[in-house]
């Protein structure tokens, strides 16, 4: 509870598993066993798992470059940012942000009737 707590706290300012394991006070293989047994994932796949999840709610705000978001996410480049929505999204982040656009222009009560 205390480690993701803390992972949601910090992720987007770039820490790492041991800081996670410093802050929790147990030792980073317990700590990374712990979490594969409960949560079937390591530390630092939480860590980006959260990352994505901002980087996400910051994109469908669409006022926002990649750049920025990457930045504001911790990620460590904009080309790692990209690397990880294509390995676990299967887009970029631009991908991303058209599909969300496509998807509330379809749902907005305000479209057009068509004739």
């Amino acid at each position: 509870m205390r480690a993701r707590h803390y992972i949601r706290q910090y992720a987007c300012q770039g820490i790492k598993t041991e800081q996670v394991a410093d802050y929790v006070g147990v030792s980073r293989s317990s700590l990374e066993d712990y979490f594969r047994r409960e949560l079937g994932c390591t530390v630092h796949q939480e860590i980006l798992k959260h990352k994505l999840d901002v980087a996400k709610q910051l994109l469908a705000q669409q006022d926002m470059s990649s750049a920025e978001v990457a930045i504001r996410c911790g990620f460590t480049s904009v080309q790692y940012m990209y690397a990880v929505f294509r390995r676990e999204l299967d887009c970029t982040p631009r991908e991303y942000q058209e599909r969300l656009q496509a998807a509330q222009a379809a749902d907005s009560p305000h479209r057009a009737p068509s004739e």
